[in-house]
C-alpha cells in the first residue's frame, strides 16, 4: 500500500532526538519493489561511516561480491546498538536477503 503515509512515524520517531542518543549506529533504506540487495546494504554502510572511511569502502564494496558486502555491514554492526530502518518492503523476499547482515545478539526486530 504505496502512499499513503506509513513512513511519516517511523521517520519521526528515527530523527527523534533521544531515539538517535540510544544508538550508537542509525541508517534508513528504502527498499522498495524492485529492490538491489547489494545497493540497499551499501546505502546502509555509507550511512554509518565517517566521511573519510566513505570513499575508501565504497571502492571496496563495488568491487565485492553480495555476501562480502553483508559481511562488511555485520562487521560494522557488531557489538553496537543500532537502529536500522528498511523502509517499503514489499516481498519476503527482499527481507530474507538482507537480514544476515544485522548481528542479533539480543536483537529487536519489529516488521
Amino acid at each position: 500500500m504505496g502512499g499513503i503515509g506509513k513512513s511519516t512515524l517511523p521517520r519521526e520517531v528515527y530523527n527523534h532526538v533521544d531515539v538517535a542518543a540510544r544508538f550508537e549506529c542509525r541508517a534508513w533504506a528504502a527498499v522498495s519493489r524492485e529492490f538491489n540487495p547489494k545497493e540497499i546494504i551499501k546505502s546502509l554502510m555509507l550511512q554509518l561511516l565517517d566521511r573519510e572511511e566513505k570513499r575508501e569502502m565504497l571502492e571496496i564494496m563495488e568491487k565485492s561480491d553480495l555476501q562480502n558486502v553483508k559481511n562488511m555491514l555485520h562487521q560494522q554492526l557488531q557489538g553496537k546498538r543500532y537502529f536500522i530502518v528498511l523502509d517499503d518492503v514489499w516481498q519476503e523476499e527482499a527481507w530474507e536477503s538482507l537480514t544476515g547482515a544485522f548481528p542479533d545478539e539480543e536483537a529487536y526486530i519489529e516488521m
